[in-house]
């Protein structure tokens, strides 16, 4: 409810008078305007509903978003707190609009629903690894199923190769990219022992080569190496960190 104070001057014939102040309480069911804001993807944004609508009691709000084929809404995932509605994107490059529809219900069951459109802009330049972590799996045949890992690759000249680009995305930017390591690689031999040559990688421009080390014949053991990496945009500064798993389970 909402409350509304009024001074009462009651007068007679004589003017005589006497003045008192009445609180009065009304109910103003929610009235609200269409949203529309401008969003930065790259950063969450909160939108409180509250701050859109005219109403004497206290708010929630629940939200359904638009599923079309012609907006981003497969980009964008959101979550309530009382009125306010919070979106995320999984992708900070997405450019589009994004529509839904908010319900206000106040403690009364007085509700209303209002429209909300964002639309995303990208004026900020990021750099973003699409995984905290990849996992990829060695084989000797293209035929072995992978779906377990991110990718697949081969021993081919006795190395083990893997284009670090694919694992990170640009917005805002062309680079170029440069990638290194953060701290030591951890590598194991998954049978036999360990004091016969090692695991190590190295990164070579764009890509990260997984060879044996001392005995060149490692590489055809079971092993497994995991790595830390640091992709850094050239052009602007900005950095990504991802880590790098790659497991060969079988011997030869």
């Amino acid at each position: 409810m909402g409350g509304y104070s009024l001074n009462v001057t009651a007068t007679d014939e004589k003017s005589a008078s006497i003045s008192q102040v009445l609180t009065v309480w009304a109910y103003i069911a929610p009235q609200c305007s269409p949203i529309s804001l401008e969003w930065t993807p790259a950063r969450p944004i909160s939108v409180n509903v509250a701050n859109y609508c005219i109403a004497s009691n206290a708010l929630t709000t629940s939200f359904t978003e638009k599923e079309d084929n012609e907006t981003i809404f497969e980009s964008v995932s959101f979550s309530t707190n009382g009125s306010t509605i919070t979106f995320t994107a999984n992708d900070s490059c997405v450019i589009g609009r994004y529509l839904g529809v908010a319900t206000v219900v106040d403690n009364l069951n007085g509700s209303t629903p209002i429209s909300l459109q964002l639309t995303s802009k990208n004026n900020v330049t990021t750099i973003s690894a699409l995984k905290s972590s990849y996992s990829y799996l060695v084989v000797n045949t293209s035929n072995v199923n992978d779906t377990d890992y991110d990718g697949k690759v081969q021993v081919s000249g006795g190395k083990v190769k893997i284009n670090l680009v694919q694992l990170v995305k640009l917005c805002g930017s062309d680079g170029p990219l440069d990638f290194s390591k953060i701290g030591a690689d951890y590598s194991e031999f998954l049978s036999g022992s360990n004091n016969n040559g090692k695991i190590v990688g190295e990164i070579n421009g764009v890509e990260m080569f997984i060879s044996g080390m001392s005995n060149g014949a490692s590489i055809l053991r079971s092993w497994e190496f995991i790595s830390s990496v640091i992709a850094e945009d050239r052009k602007t500064g900005n950095i990504a960190n991802f880590t790098l798993s790659v497991i060969k389970p079988y011997e030869g």
